[in-house]
């Protein structure tokens, strides 16, 4: 007699668990790349001088402080305030000018 192989006319018991060990393993690599991603921003404004990264840092401050402070585009000011917390700038006059903003925005 022939010997069946044993994957041959049934479903693998790994099929479930390989589709499992790739799923996790994709989000991981997407949550990797998305925070590679996220601190690229930070790693730019590092590599900057300080002075151009303190001009860019108060320039763009006073641009959120001119458009938020006028309930300006929520979206557009929640990326400015995400964008001015990456700079080491930001201190807690600076939080506090972001939170300030971010409360009179219209819900």
């Amino acid at each position: 007699m022939h010997a069946m192989h044993p994957l041959v006319g049934k479903p693998s018991a790994a099929t479930p668990r390989s589709l499992l060990i790739f799923t996790i393993v994709l989000a991981m690599s997407l949550a990797a790349a998305w925070i590679w991603q996220q601190a690229a921003t930070e790693r730019a404004l590092m590599s900057l001088p300080e002075t151009e990264r303190h001009f860019l840092y108060e320039r763009t401050l006073k641009n959120f402080q001119t458009l938020c402070s006028q309930r300006g585009p929520q979206e557009e000011c929640r990326h400015q305030a995400e964008f001015l917390r990456q700079f080491p700038d930001c201190n807690a006059a600076c939080e506090n000018a972001l939170a300030a903003t971010q409360h009179n925005a219209p819900r």
